[in-house]
């Protein structure tokens, strides 16, 4: 059954998509596994970097800051 996702489409030298391939292989995986679970852990370590990714009423998508907590207070601490 084909399946309804948006598609990622790109063009690479030969000899990176025949490593890649190779890697798919080695992994068990079809390309198209491969190249999503990596844009997905690409995603998450970009939100974890600069803050979620949310969507506005316009349904585009911003950067959200986190705020990093620069120490625990000797209140909150535990003991």
């Amino acid at each position: 059954m084909p399946s309804d996702l948006p598609r990622l489409v790109t063009r690479v030298p030969n000899d990176i998509n025949d490593k890649f391939l190779a890697i798919c292989e080695n992994q068990n995986r079809t390309a198209s596994n491969l190249l999503a679970l990596i844009v997905k852990d690409f995603v998450s370590q970009y939100e974890l970097n600069n803050g979620d990714l949310t969507i506005d009423s316009n349904g585009k998508y911003h950067i959200t800051k986190k705020h990093k907590l620069k120490g625990v207070s000797s209140s909150l601490k535990s003991g």
